[in-house]
């Protein structure tokens, strides 16, 4: 049992015995038998101070329900927390909750970001396109370490609806909360995006951020007849567009690289994640690890976003056309994530 499910069984027991005990004086004072000294004295208290007694009761009564809907809003956090990737106050996001390396305010001096504020202000619902490593992830995170009193949240492409239980209290309490739904194509027939829009809409003030790839992966989500109505409802994107020479070489003096425009490809993560140390990394590698990526690019083409170790390694086997030891595989798997190609 949680602390919040306790105080509220204590709020309700200590509600029904405050009524308990009043009904018992009630009882007792309009009865035909003789009253004790002591219940003549509450009583004649009462009548001689009816009404700071009917206010001291009332307060009492409101003090108990106040303590019994702050501890169910609390235990409904908790739950809600625990079901989603990220549930958290704006007041508290930190870049490693958007899982961002290296990350640098410097892309807020570009137009695009004036131009997301001003739409996310304006309509509560945002899509940001751009090519990968172009810095959706950064702006959304930016916008939402702006939205003070917000909660951010974050759902798992697999989230199950039914788990759902947001604090609602009309009339009297609405959530609210900013979600955020990075690469809409990594939901595609997994969660129902437009569902969740709906459902949430319903039970708190809900603010909106979708990013999505542009090209290929936009094209895919497209071709889902909901995802396209839903990504319509979302009205003209901003697009994330590619920084100058200028702007790169100004972004690597920020975050101590190599000033020199050619070694990234316009994009401020190529900069800021070290685009040309990975590359030289990559190269330096054994042919495993081209050959692992090749796969999970592949199967990622095909909307298999988690796949497991045995499905990588058939691929592999495949582009390769021959076996790969599972040993080589899992060791190649390891240095892959250690040098932060692939994140599990």
């Amino acid at each position: 049992m949680t602390i919040w499910k306790a105080l509220k069984y204590l709020t309700c027991t200590f509600l029904s015995a405050s009524v308990a005990l009043s009904g018992w004086v009630l009882k007792e004072a309009v009865g035909k038998g003789p009253a004790s000294p002591a219940l003549e004295a509450v009583v004649s208290f009462v009548q001689a101070n009816w009404l700071a007694t009917t206010v001291l009761g009332l307060s009492w009564l409101l003090l108990c329900a106040s303590v019994w809907l702050c501890a169910d809003i609390r235990e409904r956090l908790d739950a809600l927390s625990k079901n989603a990737i990220l549930f958290i106050s704006g007041e508290r996001l930190q870049p490693h909750h958007f899982n961002l390396v290296g990350y640098n305010a410097y892309y807020l001096q570009q137009p695009e970001y004036a131009e997301a504020r001003s739409k996310l202000r304006n309509r509560d619902r945002l899509l940001i396109l751009g090519r990968p490593a172009g810095g959706k992830t950064r702006m959304a995170f930016q916008l939402a370490k702006e939205a003070k009193g917000d909660w951010l949240l974050k759902l798992a492409p697999d989230f199950d609806w039914r788990t759902l239980d947001v604090p609602y209290f009309p009339l009297l309490f609405k959530l609210r909360i900013l979600w955020f739904v990075d690469d809409l194509d990594k939901h595609l027939g997994r969660l129902n995006v437009s569902q969740g829009e709906r459902i949430l809409g319903e039970r708190c003030a809900l603010k909106l951020i979708a990013t999505c790839r542009s090209g290929e992966e936009l094209e895919q989500v497209k071709s889902d007849y909901g995802m396209r109505s839903f990504v319509g409802s979302l009205g003209s994107p901003v697009i994330c567009r590619d920084l100058s020479d200028e702007q790169i070489i100004e972004l690597a003096g920020q975050v101590d690289r190599p000033a020199d425009a050619s070694l990234y490809d316009g994009t401020p993560g190529s900069v800021t994640l070290g685009l040309e140390i990975m590359r030289n990394r990559l190269q330096q590698a054994q042919p495993e690890a081209t050959e692992i990526l090749r796969a999970m690019f592949l199967l990622r083409k095909v909307l298999i976003f988690d796949p497991e170790d045995l499905l990588v390694k058939a691929v592999v086997q495949q582009i390769r056309g021959g076996p790969i030891t599972y040993g080589e595989f899992r060791g190649t798997i390891d240095w892959l994530s250690e040098n932060g190609f692939l994140r599990r």
